[in-house]
Parts: structure tokens; sequence; C-alpha cells
């Protein structure tokens, strides 16, 4: 159970860190790809329009799938997307990264 809740509260602090790592490099993140501000915005929209779709249908998901496996499949989508973010040399593969 202690090993349960520190995992969940590590996770949703690597979310929040992340989050706020994403909002701070938008200079950055403008220069190296060469977009807008309009497009650069796309990064943290994205991923608040993946969690409005993931939220309402979160139910239907944990009758369907246990919750080790809600948790483990989260971790890794999470981590892939992070691998595919810092890898991306492109905006779009960017935002599939942010995506997932």
């Amino acid at each position: 159970m202690v090993l349960a809740i520190l995992s969940a509260g590590m996770l949703s602090f690597l979310g929040i860190l992340d989050e706020t790592a994403t909002t701070v490099t938008f200079p950055t993140l403008i220069k190296e790809f060469s977009i807008t501000t309009d497009q650069v915005q796309w990064v943290n929209t994205l991923v608040l329009l993946v969690i409005a779709t993931i939220v309402p249908i979160s139910s239907q998901i944990r009758l369907r799938i246990s919750t080790k496996k809600i948790f483990i499949l989260g971790v890794l989508l999470f981590t892939l997307g992070l691998i595919i973010d810092i890898l991306s040399p492109r905006f779009d593969l960017l935002l599939l990264g942010r995506a997932m």
C-alpha cells in the first residue's frame, strides 16, 4: 500500500514537473523548430485535450482493465512519450510524444 501511494505521488510530481518544464522552454522550442507562439502553445493544449478525453472514459477503461495494468500502461506511455520528445527532430513528433 505504501509503495502504491509513493509511486502515484511520484508520477503526479513528474507530470507537474513536465508541464512546468515545457512551459518554461517555449522560447527555446520556438527558436529550435522555427515555429510561432500559436504553434508552440499546442504542446500544452494537446496534453489537456488528451486528459479531457481520457477522464470521461476512465470508468469504462477501469471496468475492462485491471488497475495494475492501467498503471503500468500509463507509466510506459509516459516514458515512451518522454523519449520521443527528447529525441524528436521535428515539431510534429514532439506533439506525438506529448500526446502519449
